[in-house]
């Protein structure tokens, strides 16, 4: 039996969090396909790995504009706008990892890997005195007049600028 946990989040808060019992959800599926973007190993009688998928240079019928390294969560991103998307689309993830990726007519096309907001959240509180602010959310448009301000500005732009820039620097993408 394939047992695995989840959680859906919205602006930081569990909206639902339960187990999911993969073959009593769908025990006349056919084919079964798993990803993982963790070392943790999955498995599942008759099931087919996203990697599995992948034979010269394509994700089923998508083109791979991409070497070797591509994870299994961006894959699945980009297929689905390669599927669902009438022109060039961007698929934006954040999780410990940001990544940008570009996807047209043509497939996959690559794009980038940044730090995720927690990471970024972690280097801040790296610093010996910073720890001791409470950091919140809550992003304002006036310039910061205390540490937290500052500290919660610096990572909305920290985490926010990256991504802008990119964005802008890829127009065709629009």
């Amino acid at each position: 039996m394939y047992k695995r946990q989840y959680s859906l989040y919205d602006n930081g808060k569990i909206l639902d969090s339960q187990y999911w019992n993969f073959t009593e959800e769908f025990p006349h599926a056919d084919t079964k396909i798993l990803s993982s973007v963790t070392e943790e190993s999955l498995s599942c009688t008759d099931s087919i790995k996203i990697k599995d998928l992948i034979q010269n240079n394509k994700f089923l019928d998508m083109p791979i504009h991409y070497s070797k390294g591509l994870g299994e969560d961006r894959i699945v991103c980009g297929y689905w706008a390669y599927k669902n998307i009438d022109g060039p689309a961007i698929c934006i993830d954040s999780g410990t990892f940001t990544t940008i990726d570009f996807i047209t007519s043509k497939g996959f096309q690559g794009g980038y890997i940044l730090p995720g907001l927690e990471l970024i959240e972690k280097s801040f509180l790296a610093g010996k005195f910073l720890t001791q602010e409470k950091i919140t959310t809550h992003h304002s448009d006036t310039i910061p007049n205390s540490t937290k301000e500052a500290i919660t500005e610096g990572i909305y732009y920290s985490f926010t600028s990256p991504i802008l820039e990119i964005l802008n620097n890829n127009n065709q993408y629009k």
